[in-house]
This record gives C-alpha cells, sequence and structure tokens, in this order.
C-alpha cells in the first residue's frame, strides 16, 4: 500500500486521466482509506483541522437545495455527464470534499508511518515526475525536434502539453489541463525538493518559468518575503484576510473603471468580474448561494459582457471568495481556519513557504482541491521535519603543492647577549 501511496504523490501534477472528477493523485490514494480512517491519530487531526470547514459545507449543501427549489428554471448545461443539472453540481461537489477530505487522511497517514529515508525517496520522485513533462516540452520547443508525449485531448489532438496565450507566449502546462495548475505543482515540488535537503532546484525553477503562470510566481515570491518576518508568519491569515477582503471592496466600487482599462487583457478582466460577481452573490444572499453553484449564479451578476457561459460547472479562480459566495462567511472562515491550523503546526521553513505561496495564488486561481495542495496539508499536519542537507565532501587538492620551508626559530639570550637555538 506504501507503493501505491507514494505512485499517488508522484503523479500529483497529472491530471490526465482522469477517474470521473478525480485526478489520478486522488484515486490512488483513496485505495489507502480503511487504514487511515480507523487511525484514531488522523482522526483527531482532520477534526481538528476540518470541522468548521465540513460543517460549513453541509449547511451549503442544504443552501443548494433550497435556493435551486426557489428558482428551479435554468437553461444552463455542461459538457460533463456528471454536472447535468445544478443539483448534480451541488451533490458531486459535496462528494469531491469527502474524497478531499479522505485522501488529506491517507497521505497523512502514509507520512506518519513513514520513515524518513522512505519520504525522501518519494520526494524525490515526486519532483522528478512534476518536471518531467515540462522539460521534455523545453526540449520539443528550443530543439526542433518532434515527439509527441502520451496521452491525447480531443479538442487539442496529440496531448504535447504546450499552450498558446493571447500575447503568442507558448506556455508550458505538462500533463495539467492549463499552465496556471501546472505552475502550482512546479511550486510545490521545488519547495518539497528544498525540504528534502537537496540542492537549488534549477531546472524545476526554468520550467516553472516558462509556464508563464504569473499568479505561481508572485505567490512564492510573496511568501518568501512574509517568511522573513516571525511577527508576519504568525499573522499571515488574518493579513491574507485583511488584503482579500480590501482587494474585493476596491474591484466591486470600481469594477466599471478596472473592466475598461483590463478589457484587452481577457484573463484579467475575467477575474475582476469574478470578484464582483461573488461579493454580489454573497450580498444578495448572506448564507451562500448554495454549494457548487457559482455558474448557476453567475450570469445574472456578470459584468465583463464577454465570459458568458452555459456551463453550470464554472468556477471563480478565487479560491476564499468562491466559499463566501457558495456558503457565506461561515464556508470562507472554514475555509481559512484549515490554513491556519496547518501553518501553525508547521516544523519547516519550505513546507511553510509551499502552503503560504498556494494561498496567496488561490486569490487567482482554482486550488483548494489540487493534488498538490493536498500533500503539503497532509505533511504539515503530519509535522514532518525538514531533512537536513547533507555535508559537501572535502575536496582532494590535485598537483604539486608547494611548501614553504620551516626556518629554524631563536630566542634572545639576555646573559649570552645573542641569539640560541631552541631546545
Amino acid at each position: 500500500m506504501r507503493h501505491l501511496i507514494t505512485a499517488a504523490i508522484a503523479l500529483l501534477s497529472w491530471t490526465l486521466p482522469r477517474v470521473g472528477p478525480l485526478k489520478l493523485t486522488e484515486a490512488i490514494a483513496l485505495l489507502g482509506a480503511p487504514k487511515a480512517l480507523a487511525s484514531r491519530s488522523v482522526q483527531t487531526l482532520m477534526i481538528r483541522c476540518y470541522w468548521p470547514f465540513f460543517i460549513a459545507s453541509i449547511v451549503a449543501l442544504a443552501m443548494a437545495g433550497l435556493n435551486l427549489s426557489v428558482n428551479p428554471e435554468t437553461n444552463l448545461t455542461s459538457e460533463k455527464a456528471l454536472y447535468s443539472t445544478p443539483g448534480m453540481v451541488a451533490l458531486i461537489t459535496f462528494i469531491r470534499i469527502l474524497a478531499y477530505l479522505i485522501t488529506v487522511s491517507v497521505l497523512v497517514h502514509f507520512f506518519q508511518r513513514s520513515t524518513q529515508q522512505e519520504v525522501s525517496r518519494t520526494l524525490r520522485i515526486a519532483y522528478y515526475t512534476t518536471i518531467l513533462p515540462g522539460a521534455l516540452q523545453l526540449l520539443r520547443l528550443h530543439t526542433g525536434l518532434y515527439f509527441d508525449l502520451p496521452f491525447e485531448r480531443p479538442d487539442a489532438g496529440p496531448f504535447s502539453g504546450i499552450f498558446a496565450s493571447s500575447n503568442d507566449q507558448m506556455r508550458l502546462m505538462g500533463f495539467e489541463i492549463e499552465p496556471l495548475a501546472y505552475a502550482s505543482s512546479l511550486v510545490t515540488a521545488c519547495c518539497l525538493s528544498m525540504h528534502n535537503g537537496r540542492r537549488i532546484p534549477w531546472l524545476g525553477m526554468v520550467v516553472l518559468y516558462s509556464t508563464y503562470g504569473v499568479g505561481a510566481i508572485i505567490g512564492l515570491c510573496l511568501a518568501l518575503l512574509l517568511s522573513i518576518s516571525g511577527s508576519l508568519r504568525r499573522w499571515i491569515i488574518p493579513l491574507y484576510a485583511a488584503g482579500v477582503a480590501g482587494a474585493a471592496w476596491f474591484i466591486v466600487a470600481n469594477i466599471d473603471d478596472l473592466l475598461d482599462q483590463f478589457q484587452l487583457i481577457g484573463s484579467v478582466a475575467e477575474r475582476l468580474g469574478s470578484i464582483y460577481n461573488c461579493v454580489a452573490i454573497w450580498l444578495d444572499h448572506p448564507l451562500g448561494g448554495g454549494l457548487g453553484t457559482y455558474g448557476y449564479w453567475m450570469n445574472g451578476y456578470d459584468r465583463t459582457g464577454t465570459f458568458l457561459t452555459n456551463r453550470i460547472d464554472f468556477h471563480a479562480n478565487n479560491d476564499s471568495l468562491e466559499f463566501l459566495a457558495a456558503g457565506g462567511l461561515l464556508l470562507a472562515g472554514g475555509h481559512l481556519y484549515a490554513f491556519h491550523v496547518v501553518l501553525k503546526r508547521s516544523r519547516s521553513y519550505w513546507l511553510w513557504v509551499a502552503c503560504t505561496a498556494l494561498m496567496i495564488q488561490s486569490i487567482s486561481a482554482y486550488i483548494f482541491f489540487n493534488p498538490a495542495l493536498m500533500v503539503v496539508f497532509a505533511m504539515l499536519l503530519a509535522r514532518l521535519e525538514p531533512v537536513p542537507k547533507a555535508a559537501k565532501p572535502a575536496r582532494r587538492r590535485r598537483g604539486v603543492r608547494f611548501v614553504w620551508p620551516r626556518l629554524p626559530r631563536f630566542r634572545w639570550d639576555m646573559r649570552l647577549g645573542r641569539d640560541v637555538p631552541p631546545r
């Protein structure tokens, strides 16, 4: 079973193939659920960390049923069969939360029971399997060699993993469905490599830069900056909450002017519109519009005019505000409380940096159910110590070595009035 969990962690950035709504990492990790859920220590940790979020999810699911019964008419559809109706979206989202909690429990159990050598080997394999597709794509881009990487996407033909952005930048996306998700896995893999006592992961950083994942890179830089001060590290959750609330208030108050300025940058305009939508949904539904119903409500509030969608399973690319729209302050607070618990248990600098970087990135991405964050949460809950760096071997000097001759030392004898050699 430990080998299966090792494989699951190693494939944290491999989205395809999916098993229903789950990624490959979650599907494999769920096989170890019986032993993990039977562990008393794992149960205690999970309840301590997730009890507000889980209770708020149940309330948000009930609010989804109530709101959808009042507004049953909809012409929204989805390309995914499991998300055929708004009610099914809410139900599948709740099932996804259960699968997420079980997956984290399995990973916590694995890190608690494994030796340091097993954990070190697992993290080393995870680093190389994460950067492998990106390194192959870099080779393909800069050498002119043509080769197909495994998996195929019906909308893109052979799955090369290379994504052309609106400004003609070729962005790497690994085996993920978008470059930003791949950048999240790369940030995690690089931080875990440093936690594992390895040298600076230069190749991983080059691949990360080549994704042009601005949110992930900014999140990592801000996390490194905030880690300098112990006071900032202790108050990171209140600072994050205040920053998100202040930014949301400013964007809602100036949404029209901001959309006029950023109308040519589609991704920025979409995220600004999502922030406005989430706040507007919450103001109209203080207890939340319902779990997983952002796509159901967003078209009634959209201000961009270019991002109208008929997909029910649409996400806001902002975890905190999407949870606010879905379950009000109760669900958004449960989300932040989980981060507070795991960051408070941190014994490793690089695990703290990884978790904080992903939390900051969640302002502009859908991160909470990402397997990379699951692995970081599990390691923090298990309170893993950083692996000490191995001492560098002493260098042997080769060639001819010049040795200065040792001259005889003399001392002054007061009685004789002259130098005499030492005895």
